[in-house]
């Protein structure tokens, strides 16, 4: 189940959120129940079993429908479940409520390319959308599906979207010429310069939905593609609050940290204060498209993605959203993390655009006078941004790793610690 920040009270609070206590006198039960909880270092505890834990939790699992983890590899170690009666009506509802908000209609045809989408998938089935359920990878068979099927929204990873589109301009497809018009993108941190990319490339609108396998998978949050701005919570199943990473208190709305979730109608492996390892900040105020569920900012990156450089903390959104400023870059990137002695060095590969290729002939010479001043200037805005120093190498473009279906690793970490 991965580790849970539960404490004393936790049966209680769990019948006083049935008996339809309001969020605000839930949350401040759940903060006293826990306190004891937060270990003082900020660091998620390591539950110990004891052996009739673990013949409770076999119990629980011979009556769930479904068990899952985060990754293949990771089934031995993190699981959660499902319960047949309470699990297939929250399917249900979660179903209509992502595809109201992705604007969806019931004769859409969806390919889904990551494994959270397995719940999705059959909740597309249940409110009558034909599905095609692709996997991830094989970027050739999705093209196929796309333009045999007409395949009108699809669901995968933001930067497995930017490997299709780039798949597509190869084979000379125009953005719009496909039936594809939405894309509903998760599983890794995207930001604004990306999704606008997306946008152009694909000739679609992209929203983001967020999930964990710990709590549900897909359908904790969805944004609405009225507004696109900020993923609507599912409140009604899903308390959410923000706390520092460090000390484990509380946050004020709109101020950054990390998500803690607690689950209000999961039965099978619920969830108290759950802390989720992702960035993000909360916004109470009223969307556009009239909904009133608390919305969740767009998830900056995880606790652990952090890296500490010199004594800098950065995350890889922090990267990219000053160098995709720039309009000679494309959003493929990588960072290198190396030690010389006793120093960290950060270095930041950077492929450039097509058009910009072309402009200096095709080949990324780093003697060529534009590649220096366009790394020059890459510099410059990294150092504004970071308050670091990098090195920064310019790439031709398709020369880093593409994502094909799965998350896409952003960093290399070579230092021998």
């Amino acid at each position: 189940m991965g580790p849970v920040a539960a404490g004393p009270g936790g049966d209680r609070i769990i019948r006083i959120v049935a008996a339809g206590v309001g969020r605000f006198q839930v949350m401040a039960m759940l903060q006293a129940a826990c306190q004891s909880a937060w270990p003082a270092d900020g660091q998620r505890a390591v539950v110990g079993f004891q052996p009739g834990d673990l013949l409770r939790r076999r119990q629980a699992w011979d009556e769930a429908l479904r068990i899952v983890s985060a990754c293949p590899r990771a089934v031995l170690e993190s699981q959660s479940g499902f319960y047949e009666q309470v699990y297939r009506p929250r399917r249900d509802e979660l179903a209509k409520r992502w595809t109201e908000r992705a604007g969806a209609d019931e004769d859409v045809l969806i390919s889904w390319l990551f494994t959270g989408g397995l719940g999705m998938h059959y909740g597309g089935e249940l409110v009558g959308m034909t599905v095609i359920p692709m996997s991830g990878g094989n970027t050739e068979r999705q093209i196929l599906a796309l333009q045999d099927f007409g395949v009108r929204v699809i669901a995968c990873t933001s930067s497995y979207a930017l490997t299709l589109a780039e798949a597509l301009a190869a084979r000379g497809v125009k953005p719009g010429s496909l039936a594809l018009r939405c894309g509903v993108l998760g599983a890794e941190p995207w930001t604004e310069a990306m999704r606008k990319q997306i946008e152009a490339q694909l000739g679609i609108s992209a929203v983001n939905i967020y999930g964990l396998s710990e709590v549900i998978g897909p359908g904790v949050s969805n944004e609405c593609v009225e507004a696109r701005a900020g993923s609507h919570i599912f409140e009604d199943h899903f308390l959410a609050e923000v706390v520092d990473p460090q000390s484990g208190d509380p946050l004020p709305t709109k101020q950054i940290g990390e998500l803690v979730l607690t689950t209000l109608t999961k039965e099978a492996v619920p969830v108290i204060r759950y802390r989720t390892g992702d960035l993000t900040w909360l916004n109470p105020e009223p969307c556009r498209c009239c909904r009133t569920h608390l919305r969740m900012g767009p998830v900056l990156g995880r606790t652990d993605d952090m890296l500490i450089i010199r004594g800098v903390n950065l995350y890889p959104s922090q990267v990219e959203s000053a160098l995709l400023a720039i309009s000679e870059l494309s959003p493929h990137y990588q960072l290198v993390v190396t030690r010389a002695r006793t120093l960290d060095d950060l270095e930041v590969r950077i492929e450039v655009t097509e058009a910009f290729a072309r402009e200096i002939g095709g080949v990324v010479d780093e003697t060529h006078v534009p590649v220096v001043a366009l790394a020059e200037r890459c510099r410059r805005t990294l150092r504004s941004a970071l308050g670091l120093t990098t090195r920064v190498t310019l790439a031709a473009p398709g020369s880093l790793p593409r994502s094909e279906g799965g998350k896409l690793r952003r960093v290399r970490d070579e230092r021998k610690l």
